[in-house]
């Protein structure tokens, strides 16, 4: 993302899709492309609330940065699943 001056700003297991243990990110719905991924952008306060990065809560500028925040809330919440009681159970047939 950021080598294409790219801001997702929705990053969450919803939308990471995994298959043959490649991970692809989906749903550029909220994405906006910047000049510079370092450079701070506008205060949009877009997303969800529960991976949002504490500059997007407290509607204060924020740059790319807010992604990784976003990412690392995604595998924490995906680490602790079990604890949880998100952990997905499937039929067996």
């Amino acid at each position: 993302l950021q080598q294409n001056n790219v801001i997702h700003r929705d990053i969450k297991p919803a939308n990471i899709l995994i298959k043959n243990g490649v991970a692809k990110i989906t749903d550029f719905g909220f994405a906006r492309i910047v000049d510079n991924v370092d450079d701070k952008v506008a205060h949009t306060f877009l997303g969800s609330p529960l991976y949002m990065s504490p500059e997007i809560l407290a509607k204060k500028e924020f740059s790319a940065k807010c992604d990784v925040w976003s990412l690392g809330m995604t595998f924490y919440r995906c680490s602790m699943a079990g604890h949880l009681g998100l952990q997905a159970t499937y039929p067996r047939y």
